[in-house]
């Protein structure tokens, strides 16, 4: 979903957090900082700008941009968090290699979600729809991220999960681990 859905959502349905990726202040800003002089033919469906004025503390804010994005230069995110009311937790991450389709998965977007998920201290227990975990592998090995879980075989190692999780190695083969994200135990 794109930033003006997103935006228009967070501030009408007071989820409890909100992330926009590349996210621009408004479609008439952006084609002003390609062509300006065509900026006043372009209708005005998500003026983001405005709409983040009406977030509330009840919803968490992260913004993620690129600072080689060409297509939507990362000052809209800049200004986005500019506009946010100073009582709404929110946070902003300029990456300095990420392009507008051109990024990291990891480092650009799996490791900034679990670091604001963490911050905001969002539920990640199990749900009755995720029981398990089918992973042959184990996640990111991040030295820079305290809590960080290592690139191994899951078998290999004991992991410390945020809650009690079962993981299946292989279809035969189950192992239940139980911990906080402090690392391996």
């Amino acid at each position: 979903m794109g930033s003006g859905p997103t935006i228009h959502l967070g501030s009408v349905r007071k989820p409890r957090a909100i992330i926009t990726m590349s996210g621009y202040t408004s479609i008439r800003n952006v084609v002003h900082d390609k062509v300006s002089f065509l900026s006043a033919l372009v209708s005005e469906h998500f003026n983001n700008l405005e709409k983040i004025k009406t977030i509330t503390k009840e919803t968490a804010v992260l913004l993620l941009h690129g600072k080689k994005d060409s297509l939507v230069p990362f000052q809209h995110s800049v200004d986005l968090k500019s506009n946010l009311s100073k009582d709404v937790l929110s946070e902003i991450i300029l990456s300095d290699n990420m392009t507008h389709n051109e990024f990291d998965f990891y480092m650009d977007l799996i490791r900034p979600f679990f670091q604001f998920f963490m911050k905001i201290e969002f539920d990640t227990n199990p749900t009755k729809r995720i029981e398990s975990l089918d992973l042959d592998e184990a996640f990111y090995l991040d030295h820079f991220f305290e809590r960080s879980l290592q690139i191994q075989k899951l078998r290999d190692i004991k992991l410390s999960l945020p809650r009690n999780v079962t993981i299946n190695l292989k279809p035969d083969e189950r192992k239940s681990v139980r911990g906080n994200l402090g690392g391996t135990t």
